[in-house]
């Protein structure tokens, strides 16, 4: 397994995971709707 490649799943994961943190409110928004269309 590369290490390069690891590295660059680990900076995808942090960047959507800062995104989620940044946006939290549309995050919360979205996840209504999925949730209220699954119902």
């Amino acid at each position: 397994m590369h290490r390069e490649s690891l590295y660059e799943d680990l900076l995808k994961l942090l960047s959507i995971i800062f995104m989620g943190y940044v946006n939290k409110v549309h995050v919360e928004r979205a996840r209504g709707q999925l949730l209220w269309y699954l119902q």
